[in-house]
């Protein structure tokens, strides 16, 4: 592997990011309002009423955790996308 090759990679990805707003939100916008939305959800129900099943609190924490998952699978997939449209897959 060419260290020079994989900067390059880099600073394209850093670049594109850079002047993209929709790669922003993607990235930090949405993961922030899921979390903030489910966080507030989840305190709610369990403040409001003290004998809810901890079941439905570890189901909102697998929904919070999920949205990391798929995030992180939606950049990967939307970027190596991008590289087969553009031709610019790396050869080995």
């Amino acid at each position: 592997m060419n260290s020079l090759r994989i900067k390059g990679i880099i600073y394209r990805h850093l670049y594109l990011f850079k002047n993209s707003l929709e790669r922003v939100t993607d990235s930090f916008y949405w993961p922030a309002v899921d979390i903030v939305l489910w966080g507030l959800t989840s305190q709610y129900i369990q403040k409001s009423s003290g004998n809810i099943p901890g079941i439905i609190l570890i189901f909102l924490s697998g929904l919070i955790f999920w949205q990391v998952v798929w995030r992180g699978q939606y950049e990967i997939t939307v970027n190596f996308l991008e590289e087969v449209w553009n031709q610019n897959v790396v050869k080995v």
